[in-house]
């Protein structure tokens, strides 16, 4: 129904313009209409302490003038109803708050996961047993490492494996408190290496000798 204005005649009691049942009737009409559609326009509704879209699939915009800022005045909980648990909210790329179970924080743990990368306290840890942890910095870039490099326990970890080995190894003191003879171990090849240079050592295992590398030929160390 369009708007219905009350016709108040040409000047003051000249007896032109819609008599009182008239007028009041009108004003009941545009009130019905009011009521009917919402308070906010023909597509919103506004009941109790819901404001909906009346419209299928409609947007609910809010848009302030200028720097205005939508500010939800709340010092308690702001509730998402469709939500994945835990998970954080994001904008995706149209701009739309999103979650996802990849990317989530218990706040009564305090654990902060990104896909299967799990964050707690001072502790990062995989959520897919067996899985590695790749640290893999871009171009040129190395893992930079500040402190010590410790295992979790004594004697129970290796650094690379029999199939991935480290291909250089600079240190500045090699230390080894083992008391097993086992645990102290040069490579064992039935023959010298290629190319070698001054310094290197190894152990022939066809004529069970250690060899050094020194002045330009092999020599036995015993």
């Amino acid at each position: 129904m369009a708007k219905q204005s009350i016709n108040i005649g040409s000047s003051a009691n000249d007896g032109t313009g819609d008599s009182l049942r008239s007028a009041f009737d009108k004003v009941n009409d545009n009130f019905n209409e009011l009521y009917d559609a919402g308070a906010a326009g023909t597509n919103v509704d506004i009941t109790g302490n819901s404001i909906t879209t009346t419209n299928t699939n409609g947007n609910l915009t809010l848009a302030p003038q200028g720097t205005g800022k939508v500010v939800v005045d709340t010092g308690n909980v702001l509730n998402l109803a469709d939500h994945n648990d835990n998970a954080l909210v994001y904008t995706n790329s149209n701009g739309d708050l999103s979650s996802s179970t990849m990317l989530t924080y218990n706040g009564a743990t305090g654990e902060f996961i990104v896909e299967d990368i799990a964050i707690s306290g001072h502790t990062i840890s995989t959520t897919s047993s067996n899985e590695n942890i790749i640290l893999d910095p871009a171009g040129t870039g190395s893992v930079v490492v500040a402190s010590d490099i410790l295992p979790n326990a004594n004697g129970t970890k290796s650094l690379g494996s029999a199939s991935a080995q480290w291909l250089t190894v600079f240190t500045n003191t090699a230390t080894t408190s083992s008391t097993s003879a086992d645990k102290v171990q040069l490579n064992a090849q039935g023959s010298a290496p290629g190319t070698p240079v001054n310094g290197m050592v190894y152990y022939n295992s066809s004529d069970h000798k250690f060899k050094g590398y020194a002045n330009g030929v092999w020599v036995d160390l015993h």
